[in-house]
């Protein structure tokens, strides 16, 4: 005859098995969420930074070995000679790691400068490149054109320049000279044969980023200092009509470098 006191006891321990079965198959179907919304066997992870790009002095691009995986910096530290980072992202390893290279972009608390970029999870230093440096900087549509006609026998130029700037005229030995002033901006040409080419040599208490494009159709050389507020920022012609033109500034803002950029990139040829 079954014992009643038995029969309890044993309910009981089977409610409590199915009971914990139960808590534990939460749990993991719990933790399992992540996988299903990152992707099949997907977890947070430190990842390789692949490379670096400066976007102004102060804010840093990086593109970082993760595929869609919602990338973080996890460690920022900066000293004097150097930017040292780690960032996480979700992976997939079992997928074979799906390394597409995520893009993410972060403030610095100090330009960069002359500081190298160290990936502290594998130890390496990190390329970086400046040709994405005020990419987007541009004339906007409120900035009104100007002509510089030069000399007789030089191309003249035109440019674009913010409301209340002013083109000033200045009395030149061997070349034609003005200047661009406006928004506590002072930036000065020079326009001849024997114009200097802003060549970084010339002022190596700074770092500088040198870059190289056609300027309505023109080539040109575009120098900014990666120390706002100290070095030269400026745009260098070496054959405009015949003729060489610089256009610079000193000691500028990170803003007051991006208008700058923005009036350098407003020049265009005018012809002979």
């Amino acid at each position: 005859m079954p014992n009643e006191y038995g029969s309890r006891v044993f309910v009981s321990r089977r409610m409590r098995l199915v009971a914990g079965t139960v808590v534990v198959i939460g749990l993991l179907a719990f933790g399992a969420v992540p996988w299903f919304c990152r992707g099949v066997g997907a977890w947070p992870s430190e990842v390789r930074v692949i490379s670096a790009s400066l976007h102004s002095p102060e804010r840093l691009g990086l593109s970082v070995g993760s595929c869609q995986g919602s990338p973080e910096v996890s460690l920022l530290r900066e000293t004097e000679v150097d930017v040292q980072i780690k960032v996480t992202a979700w992976v997939t390893p079992l997928l074979g790691g799906m390394d597409c290279a995520d893009g993410m972009q972060f403030q610095l608390q100090e330009p960069l400068g002359d500081r190298v970029v160290v990936d502290k999870h594998t130890g390496e230093e990190v390329s970086v490149s400046t040709d994405r440096l005020y990419q987007d900087a541009g004339p906007s549509s409120d900035w009104r054109e100007v002509e510089v006609l030069g000399w007789p026998s030089q191309a003249g130029f035109s440019l674009r320049l913010p409301p209340g700037w002013e083109l000033n005229e200045l009395q030149g030995v061997d070349s034609y000279v003005g200047e661009l002033v406006g928004d506590g901006v002072w930036l000065t040409f020079d326009y001849g044969e024997f114009t200097s080419s802003l060549d970084p040599a010339d002022a190596p208490d700074n770092a500088y980023a040198v870059n190289y494009w056609y300027n309505g159709g023109v080539a040109a050389k575009l120098l900014i200092s990666l120390t706002p507020g100290a070095g030269y920022t400026g745009i260098y012609f070496s054959n405009l009509g015949g003729s060489r033109l610089n256009l610079f500034g000193e000691g500028l803002t990170v803003e007051q470098q991006r208008t700058a950029v923005g009036v350098f990139k407003s020049i265009r040829l005018l012809g002979p």
